[in-house]
């Protein structure tokens, strides 16, 4: 899909500063991504990672396709048929939730029914936790935790054989038959260096009427005993909070906005971390406001952080809702799931959003 770029966006690809791939990939065979539909009566959503990695290959030269099973209303048959009637591509890779865990092996496994044994990737959620099912059920590969780099490498891997799997980091195979775990590999450390995420499959969001999805910031800085985000950011070396500068963001904001967006999900783990705080909250607000975009936006917010004044900035910056944490009404329990809010703090904060709502 083309599209009238922002101001910075050759800028920012020109920024992307992880390891560039020991040999361009231009002229290899094509790689598909995919992810089938998850098991949930929610409305389709677009998934981010897809674009991330998309436009990180096609940095590289690649030619990726994207087949996104869960906005498109496909079958694990209609996937996989629409795979094999691709070109023979170099990989192909599902991107898993736990709720889709089960289609995406289905999907794998009727591709090889169908006689295609193109290498098979898995990453997300799902495989991370669960590597060793997806290899048992006949993926070749598991990436675990954040995979822009590791696709990069494991693109080199498949296309040239100049780089073996064990020099990938990040990774889960068979050798031998049995299973190996590479080292982990750091966190992408400096987000405003990465692509913004390619946009494939945006139609099909805007005629489901789905909110967009866009982040400014990975990860979160609390230590939840119940929440997957701590474990999955476990899984990488480096800051488990990480975040895009302001402009940043706001730049691929009014990108997507000309292509016809105005209601983003901010798919941020925890939108207000150390150091964001009010001061932040008000100069989002001044940019968005500052270059006339008209967005709708939703996010997610801890409790402790939540003030009058950062909600008052987020309102002005274009947030309508936010989902947030509140897990209890026990004191006790609140402290044996180490959360960092209180009952006084969870009830301050739901009458902030409330008063806000009604002003």
């Amino acid at each position: 899909m083309s599209f009238t770029a922002s101001r910075n966006c050759t800028r920012n690809t020109e920024r992307f500063a992880l390891r560039e791939a020991a040999l361009p990939l231009r002229g290899i065979p094509p790689i598909v991504l995919a992810t089938p539909a998850p098991i949930t009566h929610r409305t389709a959503e677009e998934n981010l990672g897809l674009g991330y990695l998309t436009s990180i290959l096609r940095s590289k030269g690649a030619n990726v396709q994207i087949i996104d099973g869960w906005l498109g209303g496909l079958t694990s048959d209609e996937i996989a048929d629409s795979i094999a009637r691709l070109p023979v591509p170099l990989w192909i890779g599902f991107s898993c939730y736990r709720s889709n865990m089960a289609r995406a092996i289905e999907v794998m496994q009727l591709l090889r029914q169908r006689g295609l044994q193109t290498p098979t990737i898995a990453g997300g959620y799902g495989p991370t936790f669960h590597p060793d099912e997806f290899l048992n059920a006949g993926f070749d590969v598991v990436v675990l935790g954040e995979a822009e780099e590791t696709v990069c490498e494991l693109s080199e891997h498949f296309a040239f054989g100049k780089l073996d799997l064990s020099d990938i980091s990040g990774i889960s195979y068979k050798h031998d038959g049995k299973i190996v775990r590479n080292g982990r590999r750091p966190a992408v450390a400096n987000l405003d260096a990465i692509p913004f995420p390619s946009r494939d499959t945006i139609r099909a969001s805007l005629e489901r009427r789905s909110a967009v999805h866009v982040l400014s910031s990975r990860g979160c800085a609390a230590h939840c005993t119940f929440c997957s985000i701590v474990a999955f950011a476990k899984v990488s070396d480096g800051s488990h909070w990480r975040q895009r500068s302001i402009e940043n963001f706001v730049d691929e904001l009014e990108q997507v906005s000309r292509l016809g967006a105005t209601c983003f999900k901010v798919i941020d783990d925890s939108l207000i971390e150390p150091p964001r705080d009010e001061l932040w909250c008000r100069e989002l607000a001044d940019d968005i406001q500052s270059r006339g975009l008209r967005v709708r936006l939703r996010g997610s917010i801890r409790a402790d952080r939540v003030t009058d004044e950062a909600i008052r900035q987020l309102k002005r910056a274009g947030f309508f809702a936010f989902s947030c944490g509140i897990e209890n009404y026990s004191e006790s329990a609140l402290k044996r799931m180490a959360k960092s809010a209180s009952v006084d703090q969870n009830l301050q904060a739901l009458d902030v959003l409330r008063v806000s709502r009604d002003r």
